[in-house]
């Protein structure tokens, strides 16, 4: 018999309300009684409208909780939002233009939760909804063809699209970094995960379909700057100094060559070391999980 299991399911959204009813209907078609669940969103600075909307869940759905933010205080301190709220188990981060791919998930979900005793988080199988073949997975291209993923296995990090946090190691690392705001704060939250000698795992069956909206929360530059700049962060903060030099030419290339301009690139650069103070260079058994199972220590 399949113990029950308690998990918040943690959704920030922004001006995307019909994406969000698709996403919390994607739940409510396939919880049973054995499932113990509260869904809590956040209205991050959403216009009046659709915020008014939002509420309007309260009379479709149970279980539900809403709190509003007037303006966008980005996903990091909104993850970590929703987690003060959370009262479960499990944390299950999703965003609002995503939904459960699959009928089983939910049962999925817990046979692996009560089968594998030694999980930190899991990151979920996404896949994208207008792009037929594109998946976000938690490994390297080069290495993809080399690995059998039609089973759960372990890995170093995860999509912040849909993963899951245990709500304890999650209070105990201090969860998501606010510095960040937008871009690269799934790998330092995975980084302090690994290095608290917790395991995080990919499961193929658990599916997630990312149904891309066409409304931004961010422009394509301010992307592009964030991007830079907490990639050298999480270089300075959390690698040693041969494998944070070489991610830090790589990465200057890639956003360069993208189309970020020379005076944005050395101003991402030089806050990105300035934030990365003071540093907290990881493990060495975290760095050898990294190197076991195919870590973000280059790219």
């Amino acid at each position: 018999m399949t113990n029950k299991v308690s998990i918040s399911i943690c959704i920030l959204t922004i001006n995307r309300v019909d994406n969000l009813i698709k996403c919390i209907c994607s739940f409510y078609e396939q919880i049973e009684n054995n499932f113990d669940f509260e869904i809590i969103i956040l209205s991050n600075g959403s216009s009046f409208t659709s915020y008014s909307k939002i509420t309007e869940l309260y009379n479709q759905f149970e279980n539900i909780k809403i709190i509003k933010c007037d303006t966008n205080i980005g996903l990091s301190k909104g993850r970590n939002v929703l987690a003060e709220k959370a009262q479960k188990e499990w944390l299950f981060f999703l965003d609002d233009d995503a939904f459960l791919g699959t009928p089983y998930f939910l049962k999925t979900l817990q046979e692996f939760i009560n089968e594998q005793p030694e999980i930190g988080a899991i990151a979920c199988n996404i896949i994208e909804l207008k792009i037929p073949g594109k998946y976000y997975l938690p490994f390297s291209r080069k290495i993809l063809n080399k690995m059998d993923l039609s089973k759960p296995c372990k890995c170093s990090y995860f999509l912040g699209g849909a993963h899951l946090i245990k709500s304890n190691l999650f209070k105990s690392i201090q969860g998501y970094n606010d510095l960040l705001f937008f871009s690269g704060e799934e790998l330092d939250i995975s980084y302090k995960i690994i290095d608290n000698n917790e395991i995080i795992w990919f499961h193929p069956e658990l599916l997630v379909v990312h149904d891309k909206s066409e409304i931004k929360s961010i422009t394509k530059s301010d992307r592009k700057k964030y991007e830079l700049r907490n990639k050298i962060y999480l270089n300075h903060k959390y690698l040693p100094l041969k494998y944070s030099l070489i991610s830090d030419i790589i990465w200057v290339i890639k956003e360069i060559y993208s189309g970020l301009s020379f005076i944005d690139t050395l101003k991402a650069i030089k806050d990105g070391a300035k934030l990365s103070s003071p540093k907290t260079i990881l493990s060495t058994e975290a760095i050898k999980y990294l190197k076991k199972y195919h870590g973000r220590l280059y790219y």
